[in-house]
């Protein structure tokens, strides 16, 4: 007995393996539950992103219908305009009220239309709505990446397919408009965006992309700033480097993005223009917006 004792005594503890995983395998095992999980709708995001694409092509091709003027007048005739020479311009661009970034984009695919000699008006007319279909399915995935980043996986799933069903952006995401481009534009900011109050942990890098992409909708369509100034006054209000945020972050994207507006702008209408301080000085100095009609202040 006193032998078995000691034998016992001699044999180390039994212990349970420990399964020590390297972060990249855990994120893996993570990601394996989230997939076996029945709470939890997951699909690859390679499928999603292509899904997506293939459903806003489809959308732009099953809108055959005519919706404000601004959808051609804002872009694909003035496009047709720089890349032909020949095309109707409102009197806003008469005025300096409109960038020119907008139809350049689209002047971009009818360049290469007419380098392939297959400039007809059905590719004129369909091209456009293509390339806008495109930005859209970037706007649904980062609205989902968004909305899994904020809430969860579940959630982001729901908040997609209830994005993808509404009439309203069925009728108008792969329109091209402005406001298509700018809500596409806002949602992908929005994305990289921390918060609304700084931490010590945000990524600088991801502060630069959104307030990038919000510069680019402020050049695209300056009504956008409406949702960047009261964002960007809460963030700087509560930043412990407030110097940092606005001497490397808004002032260097600010004054490159108002460079490049006047640089195109000025190009295009062949005299020195800002395009965003006309449409101030037009809509809010001398407040000749309200001649084609106002809504009350609660719209």
């Amino acid at each position: 007995m006193a032998v078995e004792d000691a034998t016992k005594r001699k044999q180390p503890p039994t212990t349970h393996p420990t399964n020590k995983l390297s972060p990249q395998s855990s994120s893996i095992q993570q990601s394996e539950v989230s997939c076996k999980s029945s709470n939890v709708m997951f699909i690859p995001e390679r499928y999603l992103v292509a899904g997506l694409l293939l459903f806003r092509i489809v959308n732009a091709f099953l809108t055959q219908t005519f919706f404000v003027p601004d959808e051609f007048w804002q872009g694909p005739e003035v496009a047709h305009r720089i890349v032909f020479g020949y095309g109707y311009l409102t009197w806003e661009w008469k005025e300096g009220l409109r960038g020119w970034s907008f139809p350049l984009i689209f002047a971009a695919s009818y360049k290469l239309l007419a380098l392939f000699g297959v400039d007809t008006a059905k590719f004129l007319v369909v091209v456009p709505r293509l390339v806008q279909a495109c930005f859209a399915s970037c706007g649904d995935f980062f609205l989902y990446k968004l909305a899994v980043k904020r809430f969860g996986p579940q959630s982001g799933m729901w908040t997609l397919i209830c994005y993808l069903i509404s009439w309203f952006t069925l009728y108008c995401a792969t329109r091209t408009l402005t406001n298509s481009l700018e809500t596409v534009l806002t949602t992908i900011a929005l994305y990289y965006w921390s918060s609304t109050h700084a931490r010590n942990n945000d990524d600088k890098n991801e502060i630069i992309i959104a307030l990038s992409l919000a510069a680019f909708s402020c050049i695209i369509r300056p009504t956008a700033a409406i949702i960047w100034i009261p964002l960007c006054a809460m963030y700087l209000l509560s930043s412990p480097n407030k110097s940092v945020f606005l001497f490397k972050c808004i002032f260097p994207i600010g004054c490159l993005s108002m460079l490049c507006s006047l640089v195109v702008n000025s190009w295009l209408y062949e005299k020195w223009t800002l395009a965003e301080l006309n449409f101030v000085k037009f809509n809010v100095i001398n407040d000749m917006g309200t001649f084609y009609g106002s809504h009350p202040w609660h719209w």
